[in-house]
């Protein structure tokens, strides 16, 4: 059985890249707040997303059903003594969340083995593994893939073979497979509604599904989801109950009506097509678009799956994440091309050879892309540089160290900053008891994240009431370090650096990950 391949790739990428950035930090702290301060008015105005509320309300039904699923892994590991730092909770609950996505994958490898075959289900799950961009992200804490194992569920309810007459039973999966996605889409991703659309029109054209009865489950689905999104955020996001709070039609009217997402950048209407399902399929594009025209299952599934392509590709604002829900579909189709390959030229050779050049174009990008993400996140990495530093020049009490918005932004999350050994943190985290049995340091650091914009000089930093003993800041900026060492008030004692690309052979560059200085690490003089 290949399947559990799927698991121990993503497994994999979470231990190499164990860090996480700015667009991960909501679920991520939200996770963390729910496990540990509890639920409750007083617990929710200590919150992170009090201090730090972001551009746009998002849906605590997410972090919920997470923390929910993590809870029982981080008390086993806990009363198991396994868990002495913020780093490694952080770890797990990332494992806990790739393992969800993960089963909806091995849930929709099973579907397409009854629907497609073994041989497309085998080579579905191969090319699924050893893919870069799914394995990496189906771990990371974005709402997006929240939402990815329910649509990966809902797809595989749609999935059926063409031989199988359609029972009263297998005719209630395309409207359970609809509650999903709606449920999915009003509460986790709007964008989602798109892709709704497009199976459901595909739905009614084959006429395996009534409009009466999908406008029903529809509606009912609707009701359902916007009660519980309206009910759990207006709590979280302390509304009130009547005020119909609704973050993802919030976040909707911000980012498309009113055009904001535009101001993180904008891309043609093609990239989507042209840029970013070639990255993320790879060889295995061709064999995807093939299948359209020789297999009518791969129809049914990668039509309305370019659909819903085609459709977010008149948005502005573009972003692979929005159109990963897509890629196994996509794979599946791919899997689907090779088996046709090979029974149109009666080659099982030539069917091998196939998937064996797929995956290992695979998993030649699936390396390049573990050098550049493990060292994509230098905030993290500075945490423990900064830690190392504190504790071997000698200081006792407490260390005052300011965290950069671009640190913070790059690795340096709460789990890190405040539950780390050497934190002052009052919260006396329950999951980590192990904690007092880590040797005593003799200097405990307190981590400060202000934004505030009297922090705005080498002067202000060195007069403010904190009393900063060491600064992570930003060092990719044109003025650093000349505007921080100048009038001898700090100096730089470390610096981290980023990933900044490959180095080009033509260039006479050596071949690997190049790096640039991304955090410099100040301490005070005076």
């Amino acid at each position: 059985m290949l399947e559990p391949l799927l698991l121990l790739s993503s497994t994999i990428h979470v231990l190499l890249a164990p860090y996480t950035k700015v667009e991960e930090s909501f679920t991520l702290h939200a996770v963390r707040d729910l496990l540990l301060k509890g639920v409750n008015k007083e617990a929710i105005s200590q919150y992170d997303h009090v201090e730090f509320p972001g551009a746009v309300p998002r849906s605590f039904v997410g972090p919920g059903m997470l923390s929910v699923i993590s809870y029982p892994f981080v008390r086993i590991a806990d009363e198991l003594g396994m868990l002495r730092s913020g780093y490694e909770v952080q770890i797990l609950i990332r494992l806990v969340l790739a393992l969800v996505p993960s089963l909806s994958l091995i849930f929709l490898a099973r579907r397409v083995r009854y629907a497609f075959g073994a041989k497309v289900a085998r080579a579905f799950v191969l090319i699924s593994a050893t893919q870069f961009h799914l394995p990496f992200w189906i771990s990371r804490t974005v709402p997006n893939m929240i939402a990815f194992p329910l649509v990966q569920c809902a797809i595989a309810l749609l999935i059926a073979s063409p031989k199988v007459q359609l029972k009263k039973t297998n005719a209630r999966l395309p409207l359970f497979a609809f509650a999903i996605f709606t449920f999915a889409a009003l509460v986790l991703r709007l964008e989602l509604g798109a892709l709704l659309a497009a199976f459901a029109s595909e739905q009614l054209v084959r006429g395996t599904i009534g409009f009466v009865p999908l406008v029903t489950c529809g509606l009912v689905s609707a009701v359902a989801s916007l009660a519980c999104t309206m009910a759990v955020d207006s709590f979280f996001w302390q509304k009130p109950i009547d005020s119909f709070f609704w973050p993802e039609g919030s976040s909707f009217f911000f980012n498309v009506v009113q055009g904001k997402a535009s101001d993180w950048g904008t891309s043609p209407f093609y990239t989507y097509f042209a840029l970013s399902l070639p990255k993320l399929l790879l060889l295995a594009l061709p064999f995807a678009f093939i299948s359209l025209f020789v297999d009518r299952r791969a129809r049914r599934i990668g039509i309305p799956a370019l659909v819903y392509v085609g459709i977010l590709s008149g948005l502005q604002h573009k972003e692979w994440r929005f159109i990963s829900y897509v890629v196994p579909v996509l794979n599946i189709c791919a899997a689907s091309g090779i088996q046709a390959i090979g029974a149109l030229f009666a080659s099982k050779k030539l069917r091998r050879a196939c998937l064996a050049a797929i995956v290992t174009v695979n998993t030649i990008f699936t390396i390049l892309g573990v050098l550049a993400s493990r060292n994509n996140y230098p905030g993290g990495e500075a945490i423990r540089v900064l830690e190392s530093l504190v504790q071997k020049s000698g200081r006792t009490g407490i260390t005052n160290v300011h965290v950069s918005s671009h640190a913070a932004m790059n690795g340096a999350s709460s789990f890190l900053l405040t539950d780390s050994p050497f934190s002052v943190d009052s919260d006396s985290p329950w999951y980590l008891t192990q904690r007092n049995k880590v040797d005593s340091p003799t200097s405990r650091v307190a981590y400060s994240k202000s934004e505030s914009p009297i922090l705005d000089s080498p002067q202000a930093f060195a007069d403010a009431s904190e009393s900063f003993d060491y600064l992570m800041v930003d060092a990719t900026d044109s003025t650093y370090p000349s505007e921080w060492v100048e009038g001898g008030l700090w100096k730089v004692v470390a610096e981290v650096n980023g990933f900044g690309g490959f180095g080009k052979l033509w260039r006479g560059e050596k071949f690997g990950t190049k790096e640039v200085r991304s955090v410099g690490i100040l301490e005070r003089l005076r």
